[in-house]
């Protein structure tokens, strides 16, 4: 019997310490405690800037007086400012929609600064003027708050409520933050005649429990109990980022939910969709019907189809002639104004742009047709999520008259056929060909990335080394080069940028194809550096820069993927004239590495009675590495950037 109460009492300690924060809150608006405004450490993250002490989400699909069938939001956010660099933290935005098809209206927005004064909690409610609602897209509209008199120690809670009449698309939450969470629990109540899929990302553990609850009465429906799931989660950590990482965020404690049915007597609507869906859904959008619409620079599509015989010579022109009629102004976008809207403005995002050159190029004869894209910084495509809103942008597929396919975006001035940003490079592209009708593109292997550094270099008594470097990128890397230093103001920014990047001075610096519509780049220039000197001795490293960074292996452990930029192979080539009256005393170890990764380098050294010549030859067709390969990625990885520190060793000769 004694067993049984210790066993049970064990339980219920458990059970309690579970839900038990580090820091107690009252978990109730507008009811700040003395304890929490005093406190000034965070025990669980002592280096914490600040802390969300309690965080509260309430989310429901039911009935509302004025706003009919709609989703509704009521939130609540308590944070403890902890360190002057947190108090960024007392200030923040919220993201309105506003379109044909969807409707948020933002009620009760308060925002409230709890300050311990004479061992009393004062607090100071920010004014409607610290309260900016602009524009922040032709469908969102962006309120930004900012708490008054906020000061270390202070805590700042922020509540409202939002009505959405799209009440059908739920959107993803994070249960953590940039910040330690010391509670946050969220709640979502859905009608039982609604069918949901739900799914949680995150490595943290997070309380779920799950109960019924009673909605509003409504006209012909007899039971509108709703389901309802109430996450907890208690410490979370702060969400630190690693390097080479594009979408830290889909590696966050999260929940999605998914509507996929309405199912009530006489009247079932389904919610899910297949691929096909969307194919159709898409094909009847703006993005094709644009795209398929006749072009609006006929004229010019038939002088320049006139002028030039060749398929290359023809894509090239039209894309120049569209670029010269609407300027890019950087946003990606995914559905398109009209043509005639476009082209009146005279700008427009990626998908106007390639929505006119695509019906231009339509227009000169080829087949053209849009591939959506997820970009990688917006994380992965879940295939089992079949929905329009998970793209962000497109891109086009011409073929030419040989068939050859061309995958591009006509908008970025450093792309070309074949040759997107490293963001767009992902396994899932999404081309629609017809109503319903779809294919799945790899865009991560379209072409060959390689940069080429060739160096000639001489060497001094004194340590002075001179030289001259020669770099050549083509394809993707020519981009990446191109995206770098296109931009620059005049010739000593462009100096300036290149002796950050190379870190040596340059002179007689000469860039080619920078600014031209073209898969290859080259930089050229004369440099001097120093090197080692010790008695009779003169030391050079061969690697005038670092080529590649370990700056995501340089810890132990790592808890996230590694996502590489792009497949490419980098050669470098150093040649370096022995000096007068010196001979060669030691030369880097020749080496071959592999990896369980597609990646192989080769490292050889040669010399004669002139010169001693260092090839380094890094081949790299990896697009990511998981976590539990991070060991012996890493020991690779920093086996290959070890020898950036190797050195040539002349001595003076007797």
């Amino acid at each position: 019997m004694k067993l049984r109460l210790k066993i049970v009492s064990l339980c219920i300690f458990m059970c309690i310490d579970s839900f038990a924060q580090s820091i107690p809150v009252t978990e109730k608006l507008d009811n700040v405690s003395t304890q929490e405004c005093e406190f000034s450490t965070y025990p669980a993250d002592t280096s914490a800037a600040a802390l969300v002490l309690w965080e509260n989400c309430d989310l429901n699909i039911d009935y509302h007086s004025v706003y009919k069938m709609c989703l509704q939001k009521r939130y609540c956010k308590r944070i403890k400012i902890l360190k002057e660099s947190g108090k960024s933290f007392a200030s923040g935005s919220i993201y309105l929609h506003d379109s044909k098809n969807e409707k948020e209206t933002l009620l009760r927005l308060s925002v409230t600064t709890y300050n311990l004064e004479d061992g009393k909690v004062v607090k100071i409610k920010a004014p409607k003027s610290s309260i900016v609602h602009t524009e922040f897209d032709e469908t969102t509209q962006k309120v930004s708050y900012a708490a008054e008199s906020v000061r270390v120690g202070s805590v700042v809670e922020v509540s409202f409520e939002v009505y959405n009449t799209y009440f059908w698309e739920i959107p993803d939450y994070y249960l953590q933050d940039k910040i330690p969470v010391n509670l946050t629990t969220y709640s979502v109540s859905i009608p039982r005649w609604m069918g949901y899929n739900r799914s949680r990302t995150g490595y943290d553990h997070i309380d779920i429990d799950e109960s019924s609850i009673p909605g509003e009465r409504l006209d012909g429906i007899e039971d509108n109990t709703h389901k309802k799931d109430v996450y907890r989660g208690v410490d979370l950590p702060a969400f630190k980022e690693e390097a080479m990482l594009y979408c830290p965020e889909q590696y966050m404690d999260a929940v999605s939910y998914e509507i996929t049915a309405i199912s009530l007597p006489g009247n079932f609507k389904d919610f899910s969709q297949k691929w096909e869906t969307v194919a159709s859904a898409v094909y009847k959008s703006r993005i094709c019907t644009v795209l398929n619409s006749r072009s609006k620079l006929k004229d010019e599509v038939e002088k320049i189809c006139a002028e030039n015989s060749d398929d290359i010579a023809r894509l090239e022109a039209i894309v120049s002639m569209v670029r010269s009629n609407v300027v890019w102004n950087e946003k990606l976008g995914l559905v398109p104004d009209n043509q005639a809207e476009i082209l009146k403005r005279h700008s427009g995002a990626a998908a106007d742009i390639n929505a006119v050159a695509g019906s231009a190029m339509a227009e000169a004869g080829f087949k053209v047709s849009p591939v959506l894209i997820r970009t990688r910084n917006h994380g992965l495509l879940l295939s089992q999520r079949p929905i329009l809103s998970a793209f962000n942008t497109f891109i086009l597929h011409v073929v030419t008259s040989d068939g050859t396919d061309l995958y591009f975006d006509a908008a970025d001035p450093s792309g070309y056929f074949n040759v997107v940003p490293e963001t767009f490079l992902v396994d899932t592209g999404f081309e629609v060909t017809g109503d319903g009708e779809f294919n799945w593109v790899k865009l991560s292997s379209l072409t060959l990335n390689t940069t080429a550094y060739i160096i000639s270099a001489s060497v001094s008594e004194d340590g002075t080394v001179t030289g001259h470097l020669s770099g050549k990128y083509s394809n993707v890397s020519s981009y990446d080069f191109k995206d770098a230093f296109h931009d620059y103001k005049d010739e000593d920014d462009l100096y300036e940028r290149v002796e950050a990047f190379i870190h040596v001075d340059a002179s007689n610096l000469t860039v080619s194809d920078l600014k031209e519509f073209g898969k290859s780049s080259s930089l050229d220039f004369d440099f001097e550096t120093n090197c080692e000197t010790a008695g009779d001795m003169i030391i050079v490293n061969p690697f005038i820069f670092k080529i590649l960074s370990d700056a995501a292996f340089r810890h132990e452990n790592r808890k996230y993927p590694v996502d590489f930029s792009y497949p490419e192979t980098t050669r470098y080539i150093f040649e370096l004239k022995i000096p007068d009256g010196y001979t060669v005393a030691q030369l880097p170890r020749n080496c071959i590495y592999s990896s369980t990764l597609p990646s192989s380098l080769n490292f050889r050294v040669v010399s004669n009675a002139s010169t001693v010549r260092v090839q380094f030859l890094f081949d790299n067709k990896a697009m990511v590495s998981l976590s539990d390969e991070y060991p012996e990625v890493r020991k690779y990885w920093m086996d290959v950037c070890a020898l950036f520190n190797e050195r040539i060793i002349f001595k003076k000769a007797k």
